[in-house]
């Protein structure tokens, strides 16, 4: 069952066409894994402009976060809910 030999033969070689990307696609997730610096400085470089067209790093501030000048701002008070009658 488990142990005896296969029938047919393996699946051989990938086409050129099947095995060139995933070998680039290799070789850049090692090469950005052994020398990460400069993807990281271009994605620092991009992500402060990006955040700052989405108003995150902007005047518009969170509930409950500090706000530029440093000072502490309180988040809004919850609104009432309103529960359901009982059916009779």
């Amino acid at each position: 069952m488990f142990l005896r030999d296969p029938i047919r033969g393996g699946l051989g070689p990938a086409p050129t066409s099947i095995a060139l990307p995933i070998v680039l696609a290799t070789a850049v997730v090692v090469g950005f894994g052994i020398f990460p610096s400069p993807l990281l400085n271009d994605l620092k470089d991009a992500a402060i402009p990006m955040l700052r067209s989405s108003n995150v790093l902007g005047h518009d501030t969170a509930p409950g976060t500090s706000s530029p000048d440093g000072s502490e701002t309180n988040p809004p008070a919850p609104s009432p809910v309103s529960r359901p009658r009982p059916r009779s």
